[in-house]
C-alpha cells in the first residue's frame, strides 16, 4: 500500500505516515499483518516507468509505504514482562 501526496503541501511526509500507522492498525484488526517498507518510496518516485506503472500523477511523491498479508503462524502468547513500577512523589 502506497501513501502519496503533492510535493507541495506542508507535512506531507508526517500525514502519509500517520495514516499509514492507521492503516496498520485497521490492518491488524482485520487480521491482517503488516510492515514498514522503505525500500519502495524512493524508487517510486525515482523512477519514471515505476510511475507510470502506478499512474502516479506529475507533483505528487510517496513518503510511505507498508507491506501486507496474512501470517502463516500466530502468536498465541506474547512474552512475560514485570509490569513497570511506579512511584509517587
Amino acid at each position: 500500500m502506497l501513501f502519496h501526496s503533492p510535493t507541495f503541501e506542508p507535512m506531507n511526509e508526517g500525514n502519509c505516515l500517520i495514516a499509514a500507522f492507521h492503516a496498520i492498525l485497521f490492518a491488524e484488526v482485520l487480521g491482517t499483518g503488516t510492515c514498514f517498507n522503505h525500500l519502495i518510496p524512493p524508487a517510486c518516485n525515482r523512477s519514471p516507468k515505476i510511475r507510470q506503472l502506478l499512474e502516479l500523477p506529475k507533483g505528487r511523491e510517496v513518503y510511505a509505504s507498508i507491506t501486507m498479508g496474512f501470517p502463516r503462524y500466530r502468536f498465541k502468547r506474547t512474552i512475560p514482562r514485570q509490569l513497570a513500577e511506579v512511584r509517587y512523589l
